[in-house]
């Protein structure tokens, strides 16, 4: 979302980016964020959306430390994992 298609970024930066311009023409209410070093919900709150993120992660600090550096960022701490969540439903 930088000013200039030809400006060259990384490839994580790429995908952030397009996630913040999908959620903007879906007009989205809430943006929700599976991380496990919280550093996608970082970048993705530097582009000042205007939308609640919620962050989901299993580490205690990035639920305690990025939630506190941006006000736009609301953080779940699961205690439980993840993948234990997908077994549940491949059993079907």
């Amino acid at each position: 979302m930088g000013d200039s298609d030809s400006e060259l970024i990384e490839p994580f930066e790429a995908i952030v980016s397009g996630a913040a311009r999908a959620a903007l023409d879906m007009r989205a209410g809430l943006i929700v964020v599976l991380t496990t070093t919280g550093q996608s919900a970082y970048l993705l709150a530097r582009y000042r959306l205007g939308l609640p993120i919620l962050v989901v992660s299993q580490s205690e600090e990035v639920s305690s430390n990025y939630c506190r550096m941006r006000l736009t960022l609301h953080c779940i701490h699961l205690q439980s994992e993840l993948l234990s969540c997908s077994r549940t439903f491949h059993q079907n």
